[in-house]
């Protein structure tokens, strides 16, 4: 019951738990797709990124979803088939990352494990991390039933659902799990060095700088629009904090100055551009939107100094928090992440550059599967005109957000 009483509330703060698990040794089936996986040469050159070949995932989209209301989640809080789903998604892709490392993970994810919670961030209600265990062995049949289906889809057979050995593997894939957890039950990844490594092709560069510029113009002309408590203004990034009066204010920011909207429209034109390629290659890859948060419930600190700067030198205010588009590009069996954010970088940057912009100590990292959003699609908006005061829509002025300098 710990379960659903965590699903029905949500939480709080931001903050990471858990403790290191000591070394074990592989059970006898991952010790089997281990040979399988492992007898790729590409996967052997580069198993932090390559081991994606075997992994499973969702293609882009340009389809807006529209997001659950109160009953629809009510609906989906009692009913398990999608978290049975997701709970199983996670642990293939946990055996086929242990299977590429050739060892089984200990202590709390990491960013070398990029795509195993893709699962459960695509679920469209909560999920309390923290309660796993209570589920798996709650939903165990149906999870290892999907499992099954997962393994064998790819040819990696031989998994069986009775075989208690298996449990060992997953019920440590669980731990990790929940160790990974953050004040509100969400699972997060924490920033580590990376164990692969990554090259970019000039006509990679080029074709994604092609995207950017073709995003810029629609950038641009659109604003962001916020309805907030006025008791909340000082913070940027409206976390739900003290309540005021009950009065709201209407505020708007440039989109291109929103880290959130500029990532935002820049997936969804990533979205369109993989759609219409002829490259069967191109339309494998994978678009995450990335979400930082600081574990300290501050500020994000970058690896060196006290400030973020933009590429021209220009210091920002303190962030709350930052998100970009990352993009891990397909090509011959072999994958490669590449971040778009023009905050700080011009160009397309590989994962691991980018990463070594933040202090690796206090930054915890949320990679979702981009989905486009209907609520996010209304709130990204051209203005029908502006004034002195601010913007106009559907009659509505909205003044400039208030940002620190």
């Amino acid at each position: 019951m710990g379960y659903l009483k965590r699903l029905c509330i949500g939480l709080l703060l931001v903050a990471v738990c858990g403790s290191a698990l000591p070394a074990a040794p592989l059970t006898p089936f991952l010790t089997q797709i281990s040979k399988n996986v492992r007898r790729s040469a590409i996967v052997r050159q580069n198993p932090g990124m390559n081991r994606m070949r075997w992994m499973r995932f969702y293609f882009p989209s340009t389809t807006v979803a529209r997001q659950d209301g109160v009953w629809e989640k009510l609906y989906h809080a009692f009913n398990s088939k999608d978290e049975q789903r997701a709970v199983a998604f996670y642990l293939y892709q946990m055996y086929v990352s242990a299977a590429a490392y050739g060892q089984m993970p200990s202590g709390e994810l990491t960013i070398n494990q990029l795509g195993v919670l893709d699962g459960l961030e695509k679920l469209t209600t909560s999920f309390d991390v923290r309660d796993v265990q209570e589920f798996y062995q709650d939903n165990k049949p149906e999870i290892k039933a999907w499992l099954k289906q997962f393994f064998d889809k790819v040819g990696l057979r031989g998994y069986r659902t009775n075989d208690p050995r298996n449990d060992v593997a997953e019920r440590r894939f669980l731990q990790i799990l929940a160790n990974s957890a953050d004040g509100r039950g969400r699972a997060c990844y924490l920033v580590a060095a990376p164990k692969w490594k990554s090259a970019l092709r000039a006509q990679d560069i080029a074709w994604l700088t092609r995207v950017q510029q073709s995003t810029e113009q629609d950038i641009g002309q659109k604003v962001a629009l916020y309805k907030v408590p006025k008791a909340t203004l000082s913070v940027l990034d409206k976390r739900i904090g003290n309540k005021g009066s009950g009065q709201m204010a209407y505020l708007f920011r440039p989109a291109g100055q929103e880290c959130a909207a500029r990532a935002y429209l820049t997936g969804s034109g990533l979205c369109r551009q993989m759609k219409g390629q002829p490259s069967q290659e191109r339309r494998l890859s994978r678009i995450y939107q990335l979400h930082l948060e600081p574990t300290d419930k501050e500020f994000l600190k970058p690896a060196r100094g006290n400030r973020f700067r933009a590429p021209n030198g220009k210091v920002y205010p303190d962030w709350y928090y930052h998100e970009a588009v990352l993009v891990v590009l397909h090509h011959a069996n072999q994958y490669t992440p590449v971040v778009l954010d023009k905050f700080l970088s011009d160009k397309p940057i590989v994962l691991e550059k980018w990463l070594a912009y933040f202090n690796p100590r206090t930054t915890l990292i949320y990679a979702s599967p981009f989905q486009r959003w209907e609520e996010t699609e209304s709130s990204l908006v051209r203005p029908d005109r502006t004034s002195q005061k601010g913007i106009w829509k559907n009659g509505r002025l909205y003044r400039p957000y208030p940002v620190d300098e």
